[in-house]
């Protein structure tokens, strides 16, 4: 009997071990504290942003210091670039002249925002053509009672040269119409100081960030088109911009932190908060079972596979669609919707002042982002590059591959055609801070494609091409020790990226919007990712599966595998906590009999 006490009692404590172990959750990592000090200052549209995530992270990182301020985002891009701050703030993109005089800025995109007009409540003035608003603020139109309003003079306010706002609104409403704002103006050094103003004067008229728009003031219409989140994001209306915070050369370890957090959940529901658009943001996609009718797409061979995966997609759901998608080039997209020739164009580049001059209704809408890698065969010993080596070879002042690093023998240099948005992005990048251009005797390719093709083929060629195109038969390099990855694109730290575009002439028409709107939706932006392109984050409701199941990627993309979700530790539960307890009762009980 004893005997069998003792045999109980053993697999009793075995139980106990074994029921405890499955119950065990190990304790948490702590996540390493954040210390040392954050200069940041710029564009006061980005202020508010920057402000909030600065107060949460250094509450949670009480060794952490960081200084906010405005200026301005000329102020901005000058500082960071001097070194005189550590992070820079622009509601605006960074100019090509600003990129010449500091080549090592890496701006990164945290939100987009929308430049309302504003008039004071009580005046009588709703909507406004393009036209009419570009008069008004050049000084051409000075009573009201020209535009709808009772008989009064106009007084316009405006934002201080070098601000993002100010930018944005002269490069939508003014240029279009080769306008400058009038002198006379009254200039005014914040949205702050333009939203106390106009809500305080009945007879006055200005300009200032969505985010900024209150009950005390009234944003009016543009071309009927109301100033809201949906209207930005499909392109209906005109004047909008991207918002950056920016760094010089890839972002130090504190630097990267910060960013990260923005571009976090917790970081972009603040910059709603704020009043700003999410890069989360995305309008819900248009039910495609309402679609007839027949769209022409063209351009960038680079957003061609998402605009052909998206157009077999809508037009399996709408048997009434038909979709023509071809390639060409982005200029050839953004010059053949420019001249109406097509419905949407597609770019793989920044539209050039110079083509909004020439066609001043451009709609441009950034669909994804993509880097340009820079390829090798497979067997070339060389695996990293600086960024000057990069532009010397393709300017043919480095001709050997020995010079870098390599095995004796002739550099065969693979370039695009001029034109391209891929060239265009790896000239901005590689070539033009270092002030050389592209050697003449560069074989010149017409797609990414051929430069695939081309370099898998030869040992001893050089190449770019979208990083969605980079496959097993290529290698892509380093570019001063960093890789070719999304999250490094993203992070600010591999120097070779772009924003991805279809574009309308004007506010896209019912089914513009509609091929827009999806591929923006969740189940686009799949699509986008499944090309091996970076997708715009999207966070909604879930939504029934699909009837439409996609085909494999074309041959011209890279897939790219979803991520393996991690599986989380069950906590312990009462089942367990009970069967303890049992366990416990049946010793006692067998204790007491001995």
């Amino acid at each position: 009997m004893e005997k069998i006490k003792t045999a109980v009692m053993a697999a009793i404590v075995v139980a106990m071990i074994a029921t405890v172990g499955t119950v065990a959750v190990p304790m948490p990592v702590q996540a390493a504290e954040l210390s040392g000090e954050l200069t940041i200052a710029g564009s006061t549209t980005v202020l508010p942003i920057n402000q909030e995530c600065a107060r949460v992270l250094m509450v949670e990182n009480p060794e952490l210091r960081i200084s906010v301020s405005g200026g301005g985002s000329g102020h901005g891009v000058k500082a960071v670039g001097e070194g005189a701050i550590d992070i820079g703030a622009a509601s605006r993109d960074v100019k090509s002249k600003e990129m010449e005089t500091y080549p090592d800025l890496k701006p990164v995109v945290v939100g987009k925002d929308s430049v309302a007009i504003v008039l004071h409540q009580n005046n009588g003035v709703s909507d406004l053509t393009l036209e009419e608003a570009s008069k008004i603020f050049s000084g051409e139109i000075t009573n009201w009672k020209d535009v709808g309003g009772t008989d009064g003079e106009i007084r316009v306010i405006t934002r201080e040269g070098g601000s993002g706002t100010r930018d944005c609104f002269e490069t939508s409403v003014m240029k279009p119409f080769d306008r400058e704002i009038a002198g006379k103006a009254s200039v005014k050094p914040s949205n702050g100081d333009i939203r106390a103003t106009v809500s305080r004067d009945e007879k006055s008229i200005g300009y200032l960030s969505l985010g900024y728009v209150d009950k005390s003031l009234k944003a009016i219409k543009i071309d009927g088109v109301e100033a809201t989140e949906e209207n930005v994001l499909s392109g209906a209306y005109p004047i909008s911009r991207s918002l950056y915070i920016i760094t010089k050369g890839a972002p130090s370890e504190l630097e990267k932190a910060f960013i990260d957090f923005v571009l976090s959940e917790e970081g972009q529901k603040m910059v709603e908060e704020m009043g700003y658009i999410s890069t989360v943001a995305v309008p819900m996609p248009v039910q495609a079972a309402e679609l007839s009718g027949e769209l022409t797409i063209a351009g960038s061979t680079t957003v061609l596979p998402i605009n052909q995966e998206c157009a077999r997609v809508l037009m399996v759901e709408n048997p009434e669609l038909r979709i023509s998608v071809s390639g060409g080039g982005s200029g050839h997209g953004v010059k053949a919707v420019g001249e109406g020739a097509i419905d949407i164009g597609a770019a793989s580049r920044d539209v050039k002042s110079k083509e909004m001059e020439t066609y001043p209704d451009l709609k441009p809408v950034v669909v994804g982002k993509d880097s340009v890698a820079i390829v090798l065969h497979q067997n070339n010993g060389v695996s990293d590059l600086t960024l000057e080596e990069a532009s010397k070879i393709f300017s043919g002042e480095i001709t050997n591959w020995k010079d870098v690093g390599g095995t004796d023998g002739e550099i065969r240099v693979i370039t695009r055609e001029g034109g391209s948005g891929t060239r265009d992005c790896f000239e901005t990048s590689v070539m033009k801070p270092f002030d050389r251009e592209i050697a003449g005797k560069a074989s010149v390719k017409p797609s990414n494609g051929d430069i695939r093709a081309t370099v898998s083929r030869d040992e001893k060629s050089i190449g770019y091409l979208s990083l969605g195109y980079v496959d097993k038969s290529l290698k892509a390099i380093k570019i001063d020790g960093v890789e070719a990855t999304e999250e490094n694109v993203l992070s600010g730290a591999y120097p070779i990226s772009r924003s991805l575009y279809i574009i309308t002439k004007g506010a896209p028409s019912e089914l513009e919007k509609a091929f827009i709107d999806f591929v923006l939706s969740e189940e686009g932006q799949k699509i986008v990712g499944e090309m091996g392109y970076i997708k715009l984050v999207v966070t909604q409701a879930p939504k029934p599966t699909p009837k439409v199941a996609h085909t494999t990627a074309p041959a011209e993309a890279a897939s790219t595998p979803a991520p393996t979700a991690t599986p989380t530790p069950t906590p312990p539960g009462f089942e367990a906590l009970f069967a303890i307890a049992g366990l416990l009762a049946i010793a006692q009980a067998l204790l007491r009999k001995k």
